[in-house]
């Protein structure tokens, strides 16, 4: 946890949710290493292409899988967009996240393909904001530490993937969206290992 003079200046853009919740567009409010949620409330897990008016689950892995092959259907849309912002999970999902948000009030053909970050950095109002909601410290919370989440998920997502794509998921013995990275994570060292 650190301080909030580390981070820099920071704004809530209460105005903006208002209006794009007013026109009816789509909108992130927030971001968390699970997914994102919208500012009509909605939290969806895991990467998304999201649009104007629309937002789908994106079928991408991990940061590493985000390719020119993986973004290529944003460009055979029509109307032809006139950005595609692309948060791959690092620090700057924030911003593009936010520059989608910009962008979409704007009425330009936008598009944002966004990964979760692998973490987030929590001031100590942030926490004490979420201590009050929950009633106890963060790191006592044991939202998502379940096996079954992640068959369950894992289940789900064979309908949709193709088979090099399954054994790859397969091979991934905890979800980042769905269990929170210990550091055992045995995927970390897989990745450590390439």
């Amino acid at each position: 946890m650190t301080n909030d003079n580390d981070q820099g200046p920071r704004t809530t853009l209460s105005r903006l949710n208002d209006e794009m919740l007013e026109c009816q567009q789509i909108g992130i409010g927030s971001i968390s290493k699970y997914g994102f949620r919208l500012y009509d409330g909605q939290f969806l897990y895991g990467p998304i292409a999201i649009f104007p008016k629309a937002v789908l689950s994106w079928r991408v892995l991990t940061p590493d899988d985000i390719t020119p092959e993986s973004v290529r259907f944003f460009t055979m849309l029509e109307p032809k967009l006139d950005v595609l912002v692309v948060g791959p999970g690092d620090r700057q999902h924030e911003e593009a996240a936010m520059l989608f948000n910009m962008l979409n009030i704007e009425y330009r053909c936008v598009a944002a393909a966004l990964y979760p970050p692998d973490d987030l950095v929590v001031t100590k109002n942030d926490h004490a904001r979420l201590m009050n909601m929950f009633g106890e410290p963060l790191d006592k919370i044991d939202v998502f530490n379940s096996d079954d989440k992640l068959e369950l998920a894992k289940k789900a997502m064979r309908k949709y993937l193709s088979e090099s794509e399954v054994k790859k998921m397969d091979s991934l013995e905890t979800s980042r969206f769905l269990i929170p990275g210990k550091s055992d994570d045995k995927n970390d060292e897989k990745a450590e290992i390439k």
